[in-house]
């Protein structure tokens, strides 16, 4: 081709004098780690957040122990409900005439090398709010040994 060509002028200009600048491979390494930077922040952040402003789970509200109108078979008239804890407290130590008095008699009796008494009805599930299904009250010596609940 010839340089007269009136098409193809952009190489007959005199080549530039200034050397072009040139960057080392620290500009680019910079920018990669730059870039990681702000992802790790933003996904940090983002869980931090998330953590952060997380919705508790909301419970029911569980029913004070309270009197229960005809709660459970047989039962006539109105008697209390214990929480788990107040039951445990209450009757932990005792004999049975004062178990007897303080929760009423029991729903059923079994006789092993210890006394096992059913109480139906009387305790209530402090996570549920539910009225349990039965107390098991073991007796040892003459006194209550153990509690153990039946949820309903």
């Amino acid at each position: 081709m010839s340089h007269a060509d009136e098409r193809d002028d952009y190489d007959d200009l005199p080549p530039d004098p200034r050397p072009r600048a040139r960057s080392g491979p620290a500009v680019p390494i910079l920018l990669i780690l730059g870039g990681l930077a702000v992802v790790f922040l933003v996904v940090c952040g983002g869980a931090f957040a998330l953590f952060w402003m997380r919705v508790a789970p909301v419970a029911p509200p569980v029913p004070a122990a309270g009197p229960v109108a005809n709660a459970g078979p047989g039962a006539g008239g109105t008697r209390r409900v214990y929480d788990r804890d107040e039951f445990k407290r209450l009757v932990l130590g005792a004999d049975p005439n004062r178990v007897r008095e303080l929760v009423g008699p029991p729903a059923g009796v079994e006789e092993h090398e210890r006394t096992v008494w059913h109480v139906a009805g009387r305790t209530r599930d402090p996570a549920t709010g539910l009225v349990d299904q039965d107390a098991i009250v073991v007796f040892k010596d003459g006194k209550v040994e153990e509690v153990r609940f039946t949820p309903a």
